[in-house]
């Protein structure tokens, strides 16, 4: 897994956008939504996880990087719980 951080950035998710079974989060770097929603376009909201670097950062903006997009609310829920719940296999029995 591979954050969209500053540090990666757009060319983070182009060298990993063919490879389906690598994923990226959101944590980490400045708090840019426009990375998110472009992670999910050319990833698909299924392969974004959210994540927040706590405790080296505060959760609102983290969040807010988030919520702040123009994604559909079906594609917020994946990329802030549904998708960890889907990876890690909390689902139950």
């Amino acid at each position: 897994m591979t954050a969209l951080k500053t540090g990666i950035g757009r060319r983070g998710v182009q060298d990993v956008e063919e490879l389906p079974n690598v994923y990226v989060d959101t944590s980490g770097g400045w708090y840019d939504s426009e990375m998110v929603e472009y992670a999910v376009r050319h990833m698909g909201a299924e392969r974004v996880l959210f994540g927040s670097d706590y405790p080296g950062r505060d959760y609102a903006p983290q969040i807010g990087r988030v919520l702040g997009t123009n994604l559909s609310e079906k594609d917020k829920e994946k990329v802030l719980w549904r998708n960890a719940v889907s990876v890690l296999k909390l689902h139950g029995s």
